[in-house]
């Protein structure tokens, strides 16, 4: 085959296209692209991140309520059976020795820090151990009280609990696999304890059918709004909940109304320089330049150091900006190393954040990583060696949802006492 030909053949299939049928193939890009047409998904995978990031947060909460809900319906419960005359033994001991045990531990495990990665993902192996629990504990009351299976007992508690799994703030796709797990489970309970005749069979299906459609099309509608939602808070840069009511008086805001006051910049204010990556984490960076901005002083806080004028040295140039900064704000997301296609930007030695991170090192400027996005320090060997001592730097965590204002304001106290120490020292050396 000619090189032309490799070439374009090579580009067809990574598009998803077949080089014979000319059809559209099932490749990952394929998929994105149905993904973003059914409106699931952003075409910029930065986007994406920025997404999934900045509901993340709201989701766990919303996941720890239905998860917390679920340990209390099942002690309810095995209180119920303990208490009443139609309890079954084995279904009490099963209740307690094993379902609200595994639910307990669920619950718990949803305060640990990787829920925020994987808290979907997270979700639906919650409900794969509801479901095995629950179909344990039906077909013990099936054998010793008078819940029968075969009148439909068993798909009410189907029923209920795939109208339940609507309480999981999870993605669409996320949300059929869950309802899909239920159905299985009922598919199967029904083979097992068969109903007396086919058209219960197919009406208690039905049934079921009909709660998982209408809890996937919420979910579907739910995921759809928030994300047609989302480019116009990435234009605002700020955002859309109503204020809580805590004053910000103190930070430069209107006590009780969570918008910015102007404020000018105090005397003797630290010089903040922020690096950070527009594609990586250029949203949050604007809400902590604001915050930053507000508290300091416009003027006190820099940004966008690398809009270097044209025919600059951008390394003569960071060097002059680092020289005029008291503090260094190195924003770390999750594609500050690299991307998700594997190129390692930090490896390039002509890298602005790289260039920006090893002046301020070598100048041995205040730097002090900011972890944004749920992403994590990087290690020593994900780095270049000229960026190892970045490694040992005590991060700070910034949360882009209503942990925000307790992490800016942490931030800020840690950036006023490097400001009074840099000045101390800077008094006793004009001294000597």
């Amino acid at each position: 085959m000619p090189l032309e030909s490799q070439t374009e053949a090579a580009t067809v299939l990574g598009n998803g296209v077949s080089p014979k049928s000319g059809r559209r193939g099932f490749g990952p890009k394929s998929i994105a692209s149905l993904l973003a047409r059914l409106g699931l998904r952003f075409g910029d995978p930065a986007v994406e991140d920025q997404y999934r990031a900045y509901f993340a947060e709201y989701a766990i909460y919303r996941t720890r309520i239905a998860m917390g809900l679920a340990v209390v319906t099942n002690a309810v419960f095995g209180i119920w059976d303990l208490t009443s005359a139609s309890g079954g033994l084995m279904s009490t001991r099963f209740r307690y020795m094993v379902a609200f045990p595994a639910f307990a531990i669920f619950f718990a495990g949803s305060f640990h820090r990787t829920m925020k990665r994987w808290w979907q993902e997270y979700s639906v192996l919650f409900c794969v151990v509801v479901t095995v629990c629950m179909y344990h504990s039906i077909v013990l009351f099936d054998m010793e009280t008078e819940f029968n299976i075969a009148r439909g007992n068993g798909t009410l508690n189907f029923e209920l609990a795939a109208i339940f799994g609507a309480l999981f703030p999870i993605g669409f796709l996320y949300m059929v696999v869950g309802q899909a797990i239920f159905q299985l489970a009922h598919a199967l309970l029904l083979y097992d304890h068969a109903p007396p005749n086919f058209y219960l069979t197919t009406y208690f299906s039905f049934q079921l059918s009909s709660a998982s459609t209408v809890v996937c099309l919420i979910a579907y509608w739910r995921e759809t709004v928030s994300r047609r939602q989302f480019p116009q808070f990435l234009a605002r840069g700020q955002d859309d909940r109503p204020s809580s009511g805590i004053s910000y008086v103190g930070d430069g805001y209107l006590e009780g109304s969570g918008e910015p006051v102007a404020k000018t910049t105090p005397q003797n204010s630290p010089r903040i320089t922020i690096s950070y990556r527009r594609g990586d984490s250029g949203i949050i960076t604007g809400r902590i330049f604001d915050r930053l901005a507000n508290h300091y002083g416009k003027n006190a806080v820099f940004r966008d150091i690398d809009n270097i004028p044209v025919g600059v040295d951008f390394r003569e140039h960071i060097d002059e900006t680092l020289d005029q900064s008291d503090v260094v704000l190195a924003i770390v997301g999750p594609r500050w190393v690299g991307s998700h296609s594997g190129r390692d930007r930090l490896s390039e030695p002509s890298d602005p954040v790289r260039v920006e991170v090893e002046t301020a090192l070598q100048k041995r400027k205040p730097l002090i990583p900011v972890l944004v996005l749920n992403a994590r320090m990087p290690t020593v060997e994900n780095l270049p060696s000229s960026l190892h001592d970045f490694a040992y730097r005590n991060a700070v965590t910034i949360d882009a949802e209503r942990d925000f204002d307790v992490h800016m304001a942490r931030l800020i106290r840690s950036i006023d006492r490097i400001a009074k120490k840099t000045a101390t020292d800077s008094r006793g050396d004009s001294n000597c």
